[in-house]
């Protein structure tokens, strides 16, 4: 019988210790939990504010709390497409549908149903292969029509982007991003636990949950099988739910088991699934007493052991389906043993093992804990350090995701460029680009805009907490844009500014600490309300604190990493609507808000060449055919041209010099080349060209291509040979030393 060794406790304490400061701990857990929740459902919302009935989830280590730094555990994205109903019976069926029936008989393996298409007019079977030039439905001997499992792949949208298939998942570039295709199912299982089985252990909210949830059925066969039409059932939703229940110990002891599997076993070893079924069936099996920080090396030995007999037995059963053996064609005998042989090792060495491992230092640091010569301070300092990047990084990922789907919804497919003039004059294709409009008075555009913010407000209306809490992160975004896309239209018009477009543009001036006043502040100057706009970039400058506000931007090829981390730390406990008060999202113009952008900055949707554009990645550079700069550079811009209209020189000059303060000010600038274009023309309406000359200059270091600051260069050199002709012979030496620089930064 196996003794417990008197250091245990202690140990298991310190453990615990360590695991708390590398970041699972209570606080970190419920963090990435509530963070990761808000990034599904923005994924989600932006197919409602498309009226697409679509829907993603995110599952795994990521959004469970139950991974570390160094664990770099990857991101399995479920995507639903509630084009389909799948059924376990007659009464399931739903008119207008693409039905499917789970057919589950002596040919499918445990855990694994096949899919009978069904008629979308009434309930009946279809006895005839549809239509499908794809070949996605064939006949089995019993003629039933069957769905077969790689049909998905061209349903839906994921399927059809490439990358290599990997069991029921698409992974693309990122090896830790996975994309499974799903269908989703409303009723549970027939084959997996009922709900006495549940309740027994966690209750009867969890068995609600867990039965009331659904389930999923995933395009992938059983793992020694080449059946065509087999579809796993998936009970991702129950499993989630489960480990949402578990206490701090047991999701310790499931991250420890992920990093013996990762570093200390050699070979072949177990997946993460597997360990959490291990979890699952101790949790379940066990007295809740014993999951305790001073039992932590105890229940890692059991989870170990209970690993080990799973092994010996080549039977590691399914949670919620017992009868499916999830080593089943995974494992050869070989390599089944080397891992058993190896687990029982591990017990016999009372947890030793634990010290080498490498993954977040974890041996090291639980020595200098134990170690009576531990250095005061070390440890817990490089602990504080992670847990606040780890903190940091969920809270920028979460903005970045707002950002994507945003843009994303944003993007209308556009009007075609204006054609080149080769043969024109440079000054006469400047006046074309700033005279060239985007035909938005499209009335088809405007229902689009008031479509999706309806959408938006529906999403809140009917979803839970955190829906709603995504829809008001994403509303006042969408409601800015609206108010600047319908303010341009009226400025096209040579209108005054409608009070539905001012009424959208205030509904968006909360959505961060400064984007939204300032895109209202620009409508506003170009409407000719300068003490207005004046009032607007007075409230965002007091605002703007560049200690504790973070800029954000999603443009892809200008993604960098955030050094310094500026976010108040009590902010990640607060509630998600405060979040946006830390951050300043980039401005963001599309050509439908054309006449609401200043001139200077209208240049910058022209930054592309025509080879440039063909070459250019359209799926993450769309943005390029937009005006898109930070909004600290764009505060003091917009505040010059308006003191400027108020006649306001000395507060004008001073504005000025902190504008060319920013680049100092503000490291963490995405759009630096547009800043310093955006600096050069305020240079040239000061009549200061060599210093213009040199802004564009600075711009083409940060941006060498797709960058309309070659332009203002050469219409700099088309100026000053224009002026040269021109000008009296005792002011060609200028003329010449001014066209000599020009012509050096070509």
């Amino acid at each position: 019988m196996f003794k417990i060794p008197d250091f245990f406790p202690s140990v298991s304490q310190r453990l615990s210790y360590v695991l708390d400061d590398i970041g699972i701990n209570e606080e970190t857990v419920i963090m990435r939990r509530k963070f990761g929740l808000l990034r599904e459902s923005l994924l989600t919302l932006k197919y409602r504010v498309r009226s697409e009935k679509k829907t993603l989830f995110h599952f795994g280590s990521q959004t469970e709390g139950t991974t570390t730094k160094d664990l770099k555990s990857d991101l399995d994205v479920l995507y639903c497409d509630e084009r389909f109903n799948t059924m376990q019976d007659e009464s399931e069926w739903m008119r207008g549908k693409l039905n499917l029936l789970m057919i589950e008989d002596d040919t499918t393996p445990p855990g694994y149903v096949k899919l009978q298409l069904w008629k979308k007019n009434r309930p009946e079977a279809r006895e005839e292969l549809p239509n499908d030039p794809k070949n996605n439905f064939s006949l089995d001997p019993r003629r039933r029509v069957l769905m077969k499992n790689s049909a998905l792949y061209s349903y839906c949208q994921y399927g059809q982007l490439g990358g290599y298939i990997h069991g029921p998942a698409i992974t693309k570039e990122n090896p830790n991003f996975d994309v499974v295709d799903a269908i989703f199912c409303k009723s549970w299982p027939r084959h997996a636990i009922r709900g006495h089985d549940i309740v027994q252990w966690q209750g009867e909210s969890m068995m609600k949950y867990s039965i009331g949830g659904g389930c999923f059925v995933v395009p992938v066969g059983q793992s020694k099988s080449n059946e065509s039409f087999e579809w796993r059932i998936s009970t991702s939703l129950a499993e989630r739910c489960f480990m949402f229940n578990l206490n701090i110990t047991q999701l310790r002891c499931y991250v420890l088991l992920k990093m013996v599997t990762k570093s200390i076993l050699l070979g072949e070893t177990l997946s993460s699934f597997q360990c959490k079924t291990a979890i699952m069936h101790l949790v379940s099996s066990t007295d809740g007493n014993i999951w305790r920080e001073d039992n932590l090396l105890i229940c890692v030995l059991l989870c170990l052991r209970l690993l080990s007999i799973f092994l010996s037995r080549n039977n590691c059963p399914h949670y919620f389906i017992r009868d499916n053996n999830l080593l089943t064609g995974r494992l050869d005998t070989k390599s089944r043993l080397a891992i058993q042989k190896q687990l029982e090792q591990l017990v016999v060495d009372k947890c030793f093992f634990i010290l080498g491992i490498k993954i977040d230092k974890l041996g090291d640091r639980l020595y200098l804990h134990c170690s009576p010569l531990r250095p005061g301070g070390n440890v817990s300092d490089s602990s504080e350090d992670d847990s606040v990047q780890t903190k940091h990084l969920q809270f920028t990922a979460l903005f970045r995701v707002l950002l994507a789907k945003y843009m994303e919804i944003i993007n209308f497919p556009s009007a075609p460029r204006p054609p080149p003039q080769p043969n024109g004059r440079l000054a006469g294709l400047f006046n074309r680009i700033c005279n060239f409009t985007n035909q938005l008075v499209s009335p088809l555009k405007a229902v689009s805009w008031q479509t999706q913010v309806v959408n938006v407000l529906l999403f809140y209306r009917m979803g839970n907490a955190l829906q709603k809490s995504t829809a008001l992160m994403l509303a006042p975004l969408l409601c800015t844009s609206y108010g600047s896309f319908l303010a341009s239209y009226c400025l096209s018009l040579g209108a005054d500014v409608s009070a539905k477009a001012m009424e959208y543009l205030l509904l968006g001036v909360d959505s961060d600490v400064a984007a939204g006043y300032l895109k209202l502040a620009s409508v506003l100057l170009l409407a000719g309300q300068f003490d207005n706009a004046n009032l607007a970039l007075q409230y965002v400058e007091e605002d703007y604190d560049t200690n504790n506000v973070e800029p954000m931007c999603h443009c892809v090829s200008t993604t960098r990493f955030l050094e310094d981390i500026r976010v108040p730390l009590d902010i990640f406990g607060s509630n998600e609507h405060k979040l946006n008060s830390c951050v300043a999202f980039g401005v963001v113009y599309t050509r439908d808000e054309m006449h609401c952008v200043p001139k200077a900055l209208k240049y910058e949707m022209f930054r592309c060449t025509r080879e440039e554009t063909l070459a250019r990645n359209d799926k993450q550079d769309y943005w390029m055919d937009w005006a898109v700069v930070d909004s600290f550079p764009f505060l003091y811009f917009l505040k010059y041209l308006t003191l400027g209209r108020l006649n306001q020189r000395e507060e004008q000059m001073a504005v000025l010099t902190k504008f060319q303060n920013v680049f100092l000010e503000e490291p963490n600038l995405f759009h630096r080349d547009t800043a310093f274009n955006l600096l050069g023309q305020c240079m040239e309406l000061e009549n200061r060209m060599a210093d213009a000359l040199g802004c564009y200059r600075m711009s083409l270091k940060e941006r060498p291509t797709h960058n309309v600051a070659r332009w203002h260069v050469v219409k700099l050199l088309y100026m000053y040979v224009q002026s040269a002709r021109r000008a009296p012979q005792k002011d060609n030496d200028k003329s010449i030393y001014l066209y000599r620089r020009v012509k050096s930064a070509r």
